[in-house]
């Protein structure tokens, strides 16, 4: 990995195939990705028209409703809000096809069909941007919350270890 932490999307593996590709799957990727709207355009290069996109990637709006700063990984590059999403794909030439909530909310699990070469990326409206800057707000609070919490004195005699989640031990 690199020092930085960001993972270059490399189009050459999309490039060898000289068949035609009918769907890509693209599972807890496009958060790692430095440019999603980059890899998703190349996606579509790769793609000939009508062909589907698979794609899963956490969602902002639940880590944000639940206030699970926890979920926030350094190995993240973004983060997507419903809204945002669509409007990532619309720019980069894919239509919606279906877009679900998964794991009781906390993914994504979308299915896009390649349409046209895309367009500009949509700017956010200053609703949706408010929205989540409240809901931001919200979830650092909770993290202030929970490390008040755990920096407290305690009555526990010995040290007392964490471990996250995600198998890092960060």
């Amino acid at each position: 990995m690199p020092k930085d932490g960001v993972l270059p999307f490399f189009k050459q593996g999309l490039d060898q195939y000289s068949d035609s590709i009918d769907i890509l799957i693209s599972r807890h990727m496009i958060e790692h990705i430095e440019n999603p709207l980059e890899m998703l355009r190349l996606f579509g290069k790769a793609l000939p028209e009508a062909a589907i996109l698979y794609l899963e990637t956490p969602r902002l709006d639940w880590i944000l409703k639940n206030h699970v700063f926890y979920d926030f990984s350094y190995e993240h590059c973004s983060y997507y809000t419903d809204v945002f999403m669509i409007r990532l794909l619309t720019a980069a030439g894919f239509s919606l096809m279906e877009m679900r909530p998964s794991f009781d909310g906390q993914y994504f699990s979308i299915l896009a069909r390649k349409e046209g070469e895309g367009a500009e990326l949509a700017p956010a409206g200053m609703d949706e941007l408010e929205r989540v800057r409240l809901a931001f707000r919200e979830t650092k609070n909770t993290y202030l919350q929970a490390r008040e919490r755990f920096s407290a004195p305690s009555s526990l005699c010995r040290p007392v270890y964490t471990c996250g989640a995600q198998a890092e031990k960060v």
